[in-house]
């Protein structure tokens, strides 16, 4: 359903704003949002069925999605600085 509605708000950002790149884009992180959802969702059903306890769950939720959410920044972090010091190599 949620790939249904991004779909038409990609189409019709298409033919209101003629930004195809752009809805695309959209449409694309929309897909990867519904995908990681899922697949989340999916871990946190398994882990009730094999430790019946909510309280596991949660524990083990929250440990997953801090290290997703700690994990990005530091890529980008890293990132930015290998391309601050090639800036600075190349200056030199």
């Amino acid at each position: 359903m949620g790939m249904m509605s991004g779909q038409i708000s990609a189409t019709s950002n298409e033919a209101i704003y003629g930004e195809s790149n752009k809805s695309t884009m959209l449409l694309t992180i929309s897909f990867i949002a519904e995908i990681l959802v899922s697949v989340s969702l999916f871990i946190s059903n398994s882990i009730m069925k094999v430790f019946e306890n909510l309280n596991v769950m949660f524990f083990v939720s929250a440990i997953y999605f801090g290290i997703v959410l700690l994990t990005i920044p530091l890529i980008k972090e890293n990132k930015d600085v290998r391309q601050n010091m090639a800036k600075n190599v190349s200056k030199s």
